[in-house]
Order: C-alpha cells, then sequence, then structure tokens
C-alpha cells in the first residue's frame, strides 16, 4: 500500500492503530512490524551540497513518502505515538521498541543526526548519546529518545542492496530509473517509475524483516550488528556450553600486542610475476595453453590442519642451537632479523615493504628495490618472522648475512580449541552438504565459515565514537588491559599463524610445486599458471596428500551432534577435498598489471577485468565507449574511466547549507540541511607507481622483453 504524508495521514494512523492491536513484543518490549526508512536527495554542484527531496519510510505493509523535514518530523511524531514507542510495556519494566532498518545508514544519518532527539545511554565517561559508529561516517546502530532503533542491514550482511535482494529472494532492486543528475525538489512532480525506485528500496527491506528476526531477534542471544558479530555471539555462545578454560598466552600488555600486530601479522599472499607485468599472454604466446587454480577454502583448512602457538617463552640457546626448531616446525618462534644484502631468488618477491620495521630510518635510508609493494632487495632490512616465514625465505631469497635482533621466543604447537574448531566445521560441512547452492543456507555458510579467521585478526583495541550534537568525534579511552585479557578466548597468534600458513602454502606452490617463470600471477583465490599440462599430475598429488592429512586428523574431541554429522568419519567424507588446489578455468588471454590488477578471457568466452577500486561494471560502461578497441589494450596504466560512468563518488560533508534548486519544469525552491553529504561522480584512475615500473622494466629488459 502506497501512502503520501500528509495527505493520507488518515489511512496511514489508522493502519497504525491496527498495527499497534496486532502486532505482538519480541524480547518483552520489541514491536514485531516492519519497518525500513530511506531517504533521496538532489545536489548543488557548485556548492558540493545536497538535499532531501523525497523521504520513505516502510512500516508493515505501508510504504509511506513525504517530501519535506516538516512532514517528516510530523509523521515520525505520529508513528511513535500511535505504535506507542516508548510506552511502557504491559509489565512495566521496559519501553517499547521500533527496529527500523537502513541499507547504508551512514548516509541518511547524515542528514537525520541534526533532525531527531537522540536518546543517551550510560557508559564509563558518563551518559553519551545511544549511536554505535565504527568510524565518523559508518554509523551501525542509533537509538532515539522514543525508542526508534535505526539499524544498518549493510554492517550486517556486508553486500549490496541489489545482492541482498537477489540473495534472499526478495523483490529486485530497481536499477537505471532515477537519473541523480537531475534537478529535484520538494515540488517536483515525480513519475511513476521515479516513484517506483524511491519506494523499492525500503520494500525490499521490509520484505527483509521477518528473515531478520528470525534468524537474530526470536530467542535469547545477542542481536548483531555487524557480520563479525554474528560470529563472535555465536563463538562465545559455544565456548559457556562447551565448559572449556579460556587459552593462555594473550600478549601480557598492550605494547608486546601492538608490536605482534604491526610487524609480525601479515595478510594473504598476492603477487604478479614482474617478468610478465603489463604483458599479454596467449595462445600465440603459450601454444600450451594458461590455467586458473585457487586454494579450496585456504584459510579454513589452516584452521583445521595445522597446529598453533599457545603461550610464548623466550629462548636461551644460541642461533645455530635455534636451527633444528626452525626446520622441523614442531615449535613456534618469533624472532626480529636483519638481512644484509638481501634480494629475491627468482621474479617473484615476498616480504611486503610496509613490514620493514626500518623502511624510513634515516640512519639506513631507503635502500630498496619494491616490486609492486614487496622488496625485491633490501641493502639492510629488519623484519619480525615466525618459523613459517623464515622457511619461505630461504626459498624465495637470497642473502649475505642474517643477525638476530633483541630476544626470541618460542611456543609449544597444538590444535586450535574445539569450541572454534566445532564452529569452522559446523559450516563449512553445512557448505559442502546444501544442495542448492543458490539457497542462502549455503551462501551464508560460505560467508560464516571464512569470517571465523577474521574473528581471530579482530583487533581487541576499539575505537568509540561520541554524537556531540553535529559530529560524530573520537573519544580516546584506555582499556584495564588485565581485564581485557580475562574477557579473551581467541589468542592473536592463531590469526597471525593461519595467514603464515596460508602464505607457506602459496610458496609451496610457487617453488616447490611449479617452476617460478611458469606463474604469472599468484593469490590465495586467483592462481594463472602457464604450461598447465606440465604440473596436472604434480597438482594430483598435492591433493591426494590433502586428503591423506585430512583423513590422519584426530578430530575425535569435537562436538559431532553441534556440526550436525554423524561422526569424525561422515565429517570428514563430507570436506574431503577441503584445501586442494582446484582447478578454475582454461585461459585463452592474460594481461596483469600488479597485485589485484588482471584481465583474462577464458575458453567459454567470459571476460574478467579486476582492479582495486574498479567496478566490474565500470569497465563493461567504459568498454561500450570504444567498441572498436580491444579490452587488453583499453586495461592499461593510462586507463581512466569518466566520472559519468566510473561508479566511484566523492563525498563532501556539510552542516547548515542552503541552496536555491530549480528543477526541469521550471519550479524553484530554497532547500536547507542542518547537515548533509554531497556525492560527486569522479574519475577512476589506474595509477602506476615509479618504483614499481623501473623494477619490471629491468627485470623485462634482462630477460630480453620491452614493455
Amino acid at each position: 500500500m502506497i501512502l503520501q504524508y500528509p495527505n493520507d495521514k488518515d489511512t496511514i494512523i489508522e493502519q497504525f492503530q491496527h498495527y499497534e492491536k496486532t502486532c505482538g513484543l519480541l524480547r518483552g518490549n520489541i514491536i514485531d512490524l516492519a519497518s525500513s526508512f530511506d531517504i533521496e536527495t538532489t545536489s548543488d554542484q557548485n556548492q558540493k551540497t545536497a538535499y532531501m527531496y523525497i523521504w520513505q519510510w516502510g512500516v508493515g505493509e505501508c510504504l509511506i513518502y513525504g517530501r519535506t523535514w516538516s512532514d517528516f518530523l510530523a509523521f515520525y511524531c505520529d508513528l511513535c505515538k500511535y505504535l506507542r514507542i516508548g510506552k511502557p510495556t504491559e509489565r512495566g519494566d521496559k519501553r517499547r521498541k521500533l527496529i527500523t532498518l537502513i541499507h547504508n545508514m551512514g548516509f541518511e544519518f547524515t542528514f537525520i543526526k541534526c533532525r531527531l532527539p537522540w536518546q543517551n545511554k550510560k557508559s564509563n565517561s558518563g551518559f553519551i548519546p545511544n549511536i554505535f559508529a565504527k568510524s565518523p561516517r559508518d554509523i551501525i546502530t542509533g537509538v532515539t529518545k522514543q525508542n526508534v532503533e535505526f539499524r544498518c542491514t549493510y554492517a550486517l550482511t556486508g553486500v549490496s542492496l541489489a545482492k541482498l535482494a537477489k540473495d534472499y529472494k526478495l523483490s529486485d532492486k530497481l536499477v537505471g530509473d532515477l537519473d541523480y543528475n537531475i534537478p529535484r525538489n520538494s515540488q517536483t512532480p515525480l513519475s511513476e517509475k521515479e516513484l517506483s525506485y524511491a519506494l523499492r528500496d525500503i520494500e525490499i527491506l521490509c520484505q527483509f524483516w521477518p528473515i531478520y528476526r528470525d534468524m537474530y531477534i526470536k530467542g535469547d542471544s545477542k542481536i548483531p550488528t555487524t557480520k563479525t558479530a554474528i560470529n563472535r555471539i555465536e563463538l562465545f555462545e559455544h565456548f559457556k556450553k562447551s565448559g572449556a578454560k579460556r587459552p593462555e598466552g594473550f600478549p601480557s600488555d598492550p605494547e608486546n600486542y601492538k608490536f605482534m600486530m604491526t610487524w609480525l601479522f601479515r595478510g594473504g599472499y598476492c603477487h604478479t610475476n614482474a617478468g610478465y607485468t603489463a604483458w599479454e599472454l596467449n595462445s600465440q604466446t603459450d601454444p600450451s595453453g594458461l590455467d586458473g587454480y585457487d586454494f579450496k577454502s585456504s584459510y579454513p583448512t589452516r584452521m583445521i590442519f595445522d597446529l598453533f602457538p599457545y603461550e610464548f617463552k623466550q629462548f636461551e640457546g644460541t642461533w645455530d642451537e635455534l636451527q633444528p626448531i626452525l626446520r622441523n616446525y614442531k615449535m613456534a618462534v618469533i624472532m626480529t632479523l636483519r638481512f644484509h644484502n638481501l634480494r629475491s631468488r627468482t621474479t617473484h618477491s615476498l616480504e611486503s615493504f610496509h613490514k620493514c620495521i626500518n623502511r624510513y630510518d634515516p640512519k639506513f635510508g631507503r635502500k630498496f628495490s619494491i616490486d609492486n609493494g614487496r622488496v625485491a632487495h633490501a641493502e639492510l632490512m629488519a623484519v619480525c618472522i615466525n618459523e613459517l616465514d623464515w622457511a619461505s625465505y630461504n626459498e624465495m631469497y637470497v642473502w649475505d648475512d642474517v643477525e638476530v635482533i633483541g630476544d626470541i621466543y618460542i611456543s609449544e604447537k597444538k590444535p586450535l580449541p574445539p569450541y572454534l574448531l566445532d564452529l569452522v566445521c559446523k559450516y563449512y560441512y553445512k557448505k559442502e552438504t546444501v544442495k542448492d547452492k543458490e539457497s542462502i543456507d549455503y551462501i551464508l555458510a560460505k560467508q560464516i565459515v571464512n569470517a571465523f579467521y577474521g574473528l581471530c585478526c579482530a583487533s581487541v583495541f576499539h575505537q568509540n565514537y561520541i554524537f556531540t550534537g553535529e559530529e560524530m568525534e573520537l573519544f580516546e579511552s584506555v582499556p584495564d588491559w588485565d581485564k581485557l585479557r580475562e574477557r579473551q578466548i581467541l589468542l592473536p597468534q592463531w590469526g597471525i599463524w593461519i595467514s603464515a600458513y596460508a602464505r607457506r602454502e602459496c610458496v609451496k606452490i610457487l617453488t616447490n610445486y611449479c617452476d617460478p617463470n611458469d606463474m604469472v600471477y599468484a593469490d590465495t583465490d586467483s592462481w594463472k599458471i602457464r604450461h598447465p599440462l606440465a604440473y596436472r599430475d604434480t597438482f594430483k598429488a598435492y591433493n591426494d596428500n590433502m586428503d591423506r592429512r585430512l583423513m590422519a586428523l584426530d578430530l575425535s574431541k569435537l562436538d559431532f551432534e553441534f556440526i550436525g554429522c554423524r561422526d569424525e568419519n561422515d565429517l570428514k567424507q563430507k570436506i574431503k577435498g577441503l584445501g586442494h588446489f582446484e582447478f578454475e578455468a582454461h585461459i585463452l588471454r592474460i594481461k596483469a598489471l600488479g597485485c589485484k590488477r588482471y584481465i583474462y578471457l577464458d575458453d567459454k568466452g567470459k571476460l574478467v577485468a579486476k582492479c582495486a577500486g574498479m567496478t566490474k561494471q565500470s569497465f563493461i560502461d567504459y568498454m561500450k565507449l570504444h567498441p572498436d578497441d580491444d579490452p587488453f589494450d583499453l586495461f592499461d596504466f593510462n586507463l581512466t574511466i569518466p566520472p559519468e560512468i566510473s561508479h566511484k563518488m566523492a563525498s563532501t560533508y556539510q552542516l547548515k547549507s542552503k541552496s536555491y534548486i530549480v528543477d526541469l519544469e521550471g519550479n524553484g525552491e530554497e532547500m536547507g540541511e542542518l547537515s548533509s553529504v554531497c556525492l560527486t561522480p569522479i574519475p577512476f584512475c589506474m595509477k602506476s607507481n615509479s618504483d614499481y615500473i623501473a623494477w619490471f622494466k629491468q627485470i623485462q629488459k634482462h630477460l630480453g622483453r620491452k614493455y
């Protein structure tokens, strides 16, 4: 039912009165009623300001809209009055609450933050507005004085509204029916298409409400606010039910914790072979072909297969006495080393430049050769690494000398605790056994199983932002480290070693199973390999070995009933294939320009172009502007996609702005905002790094190629 406020005010009030009588309460005070909010804006690009010209609020089956802020506030009062939001429940111990969903709440919050009164909550520093934010512009939840609780569904799902609608099989999001370049004001007549576009977003969120309610509100678990929170809540509940003890080994002070996460933690391995950067490889250059591969569920594999450190102690021996420990992998090792005249063995480099402790030390200067953010040569380089990195260093680098800086720490290795592995296995088992790979059960299981690695890496330092009445300001608070340690059930070293094991497998493929010269592009989930026929038996042997390792694992301590399988054998049979190096596609043409920058065409005619910061659609639209040009020629360091098709926006935030907006029909109106954000289309530019270009030109010159 589409209703306009205030024209249809009487009907709207009747609907609210009906909902007040018929909708039950969840958790004793949450009204069981779909509610969603959205706005559309027009902009004054000269002043970089934006103005709301239509607001939309979905309530139950009603899609309600209005055109001015004064109407919005009047509607808000009616909403609270007739749904009795904020009034005591029959038990009298709680106030009635309405949860209202917003997708990408940071945008809408910017416009309503100075117009609605916000509830205060008690904190260590006194009473502060009940608004939760990850950053000044990334708002997750906000509760008004009347007890309307806005919640961001983007933070919870991590996907666009269009994908959310597709994944949960809701109404399709309308695309392309609203030209944002057309000036509009509150008097501008809206076509049926324009109005439908504006209302569809709140309709999708109202359709999502029963799913959201059943998954997160029914029951007594804490209602999650983010994707990470979904995993964290279930993990803590399972930990409590398991009766397990908290693990020993969390860093004793914040300085040690920060050092580990800054210098020892590294992400995955991603690299383009410098010998092939900016070159197109195809069936003419490689008659034997090229293939794409990836590791199947790399991080869950490492969590299930490998052993991890708990409590570290100082190593009392000499460097020579440490060598047997480094070779057998049975102990975890943390060491800070200084390398002299370190250089890459091949056209691949390993260490990230930003992990070099001395990278900007004026004493040594910047005596590095950088290969797309990775160190190809260093006269002097200090790094903090573990035993897995040390093994990879020996395969990827040579050096003249290495010396130890400071103390060395070691720890016994053990499997991750059952309360964590239960959850990893539960969702991986579910992912593998769901028959419909398009179903939301499969999509969620895949998302959740991969998120447990992220939990192990998540920082324990949380920035607090307080709404001052106009802006969100950072509030510095120093945590009580002893109390913080007592609450931890995950150790940061687990996340560090999960990532290290994943990188180690990448290096093993690169150096032990392949000729490095045949590896065009290496990434955990995207490998591009020349002469693939030469390696098929090798990769099969690798996968067979992974299956044997799985069968040899002792998983008897896991809770099979919780996981959803019959027994240990059933679990192993269903997850067989975990960690395989899997074939992905036959590639006819490929060109790579560095980390996360490549384009390829497979044998099924599928063209894939990836570049950090560039949307898939923008390159498709760019190709349409150049129908006679080869996409592989367009995809180069000089690529610039114009603003009108780049799908990239610059945000300009303003307080108390006014503009006179004239629409296409000549209707003029002075519009004003107490707070706003103006989105301005900007071009996408394929940025190039001079150090990287100089490096791969040097390599290619040595190989007899000319870029």
